[in-house]
């Protein structure tokens, strides 16, 4: 697999992350009956803060206690104080926080089931759709060319996600965390710029029609059939890695390699580690933050997902999305061995998907 070295940028600045700070109101069924439409059941319902960039920002500051800089856009209203108050209270910069007149606050309103998994979910997030824009990204471009990573979330349009990728250049990994299937689109055009792109399987699907319908993808993909349409077609068109994240069964990182002459796609996958499951909300992107923090100390692709992995399975075993024991996870040598024995035992590859 690809080393860390290969993959990590600039050493003197902070990992930058742009995309959704976002206030979630999560409700959750409690029994003894489940959620059902056109009724409601008993169950509780809380306010906390979320977002894609800026879980990750929050799980990457437990897991290295160092603060990235976060970019994204919050309104004027009881919310956006309300999340800039907790960002300062984690040890985040609110500095690359910028505040909208007259604006509401992304939100999102999310339904779970019993057993912890989303039943519904409704986001108004046109905030963040109208503000981050390829004019806020060059607001920070030392930031981002000074960052040892850079990473995207799919609140970004696709002129933003071309500025920010143009301002990475050469010496700075991309990430795009697609946040949506929807939104996983728009991270196409800019393919051959993105190092790590971290979809589950309706986001990988979406990116493969995406790619197919506007002919980007590349002369080999036809002979690399049997290797999974979507993710040759994805790669083809000219992505570092694919990390898929497959839910209960963990998450594979595939990428283009060479089997002599020919192209092939190259798979590592690893199970999800036992959990004892209370939110899976903030799963993924635990799972991205510990990939990107042991990516930036310089370690291995397939190491960084087992570091990923363990820290998805901190998520899911608690009831906030970033859980504060992420903090602990990072050097404790109990983790080190669950990620020990993760490598060891459960990484499948890498194995080339034969066409």
């Amino acid at each position: 697999m690809v080393q860390g070295s290969e993959l990590s940028g600039q050493a003197g600045g902070a990992p930058v992350l742009i995309g959704g700070v976002v206030l979630d109101v999560q409700a959750q069924a409690a029994g003894p009956g489940d959620v059902q439409r056109g009724g409601s059941v008993p169950g509780s319902v809380r306010q906390t803060p979320g977002g894609v960039a800026r879980n990750i920002a929050h799980s990457l500051a437990l897991l290295t206690r160092k603060a990235p800089f976060l970019v994204s856009a919050v309104g004027d209203d009881a919310a956006g104080s309300l999340l800039l108050n907790q960002l300062t209270a984690q040890g985040l910069p609110t500095h690359g926080i910028h505040r909208c007149h007259n604006a509401v606050t992304p939100c999102v309103s999310i339904v779970f089931d019993r057993g912890g998994e989303v039943a519904a979910a409704v986001a108004d997030v046109q905030l963040l759709e109208r503000e981050l824009t390829p004019a806020l990204v060059r607001r920070h471009l030392q930031a981002i060319r000074s960052a040892p990573a850079l990473l995207l979330d799919g609140n970004l349009q696709p002129p933003a996600i071309a500025e920010a990728c143009a301002a990475a250049g050469v010496g700075v990994p991309v990430f795009f965390e697609p946040v949506s299937a929807a939104k996983a689109v728009r991270a196409v055009p800019s393919l051959r710029h993105i190092t790590f792109l971290s979809p589950n399987g309706d986001e990988l699907a979406a990116l493969a029609a995406e790619v197919r319908r506007h002919g980007y993808r590349a002369e080999v993909a036809g002979r690399l059939a049997a290797a999974g349409p979507d993710l040759v077609a994805v790669l083809s068109a000219g992505a570092g890695h694919v990390l898929l994240t497959l839910g209960a069964l963990g998450a594979a990182l595939c990428r283009m390699g060479h089997n002599g002459c020919s192209a092939a796609v190259l798979a590592a996958h690893m199970p999800a580690l036992p959990a004892r499951v209370a939110n899976c909300c903030g799963a993924g992107d635990c799972l991205l933050a510990g990939v990107l923090m042991r990516i930036i100390e310089g370690g291995s692709a397939t190491d960084a997902l087992a570091h990923g992995l363990a820290a998805a399975r901190y998520a899911v075993e608690s009831a906030d999305s970033v859980p504060p024991m992420l903090s602990a996870a990072g050097g404790c040598v109990a983790v080190h061995c669950t990620l020990l024995a993760a490598l060891t035992r459960g990484v499948r590859g890498p194995k080339q998907l034969q066409c």
